[in-house]
């Protein structure tokens, strides 16, 4: 059983992206809208975007891959836990350098032609959170190219072992 006609999913989707294409001091975070109880597989909700989606519009994992450009360099992040350094200095010389990192990155897929650059994070604490941190930033300054980010969660519910500051 389908919970609402496509047609009205599109034409709501379509509002969302007009909204947030004209609030863009807010961020949208989407869930896989349609496609468990709603009753429809990922690819029909997916086709339904638009090809611009304002950069404020977070798509699920789930969707975001039917939205990528064709010509996209990916770049993985994993790493080090934050209990895995020694010291703070150590942490710290360790993010400045993921920071170059992304830098790099994001110079260098510009210089080989790519339209977009497509970072994906397993969201452990530590290098996996600040790389998303750094890219998160590197969105808002302006590259001539589309940066995404994707969070690759390895299982379901794996903040629930967290406490809630390191969720």
């Amino acid at each position: 059983m389908r919970s609402i006609p496509l047609s009205q999913i599109k034409s709501q989707i379509e509002e969302l992206c007009d909204l947030a294409d004209n609030t863009q001091d807010k961020q949208y975070l989407l869930t896989a809208i349609g496609t468990s109880n709603g009753g429809y597989s990922v690819n029909e909700i997916a086709n339904m975007f638009p090809s611009y989606i304002p950069n404020n519009v977070w798509l699920p994992q789930s969707f975001a891959h039917q939205h990528l450009p064709s010509n996209t360099m990916n770049v993985m992040f994993t790493g080090n836990r934050i209990q895995s350094f020694d010291s703070d200095a150590e942490r710290e010389n360790a993010y400045s350098h993921l920071g170059k990192l992304i830098q790099r990155a994001i110079k260098r897929s510009i210089e080989w032609g790519y339209n977009a650059i497509h970072f994906i994070s397993g969201m452990a604490l530590g290098i996996d959170t600040a790389a998303c941190e750094y890219v998160l930033a590197q969105k808002s300054k302006g590259h001539p190219i589309k940066i995404f980010l994707t969070a690759a969660v390895p299982c379901l519910n794996q903040d629930v072992s967290k406490s809630a500051p390191k969720r």
